[in-house]
């Protein structure tokens, strides 16, 4: 079960990175958006520094769901997290027409479409599967020395 839900809240926050990062773009260049992506008006460039601590939050959040998952023995769901970060940013590396100058596009895909593509090329999201990768790594590292019957400094 916590592999499964372990999946869904990366998935989830992919979209949700995606969605912080739209407005964390459009307000940096004086845009104003609407729920569906929609620019409603324009005002003067400003710092986004809510959005960003919002995202800095989840981010954090998910980081300790899978970290404390690891620390109590269960990689896997890590690894199910994991595997849906990679997933995501490699659809949607192969399908994102490049250069995109800006994450603010008119386009006719549905709004949950563009937030996952913004979200899959988020520093942020890149940065939570470079943090799993190292933690599984280090606790599989961690169960080969205790299996060998080296005595480990915990």
């Amino acid at each position: 079960m916590q592999i499964v839900l372990s999946a869904v809240f990366a998935l989830i926050y992919v979209v949700l990175v995606g969605y912080l990062t739209v407005r964390v773009e459009a307000r940096e260049q004086g845009g104003v958006l609407d729920a569906v992506n929609t620019l409603v008006r324009v005002t003067d460039p400003g710092s986004p520094w809510l959005l960003q601590l919002a995202l800095a939050s989840i981010t954090v959040l998910l980081a300790f769901w899978f970290l404390w998952s690891i620390r109590h023995g269960r990689r896997l769901p890590a690894a199910a997290g994991l595997a849906v970060l990679v997933l995501c940013a490699g659809w949607f590396a192969f399908a994102t027409e490049y250069p995109q100058a800006s994450l603010i596009v008119v386009s006719s895909e549905s709004p949950l479409l563009e937030w996952a593509r913004a979200g899959t090329l988020s520093a942020a999201v890149h940065t939570l599967g470079a943090v799993l990768v190292a933690a599984i790594a280090l606790s599989l590292t961690a169960s080969t020395v205790r299996g060998r019957g080296v005595r480990s400094t915990d």
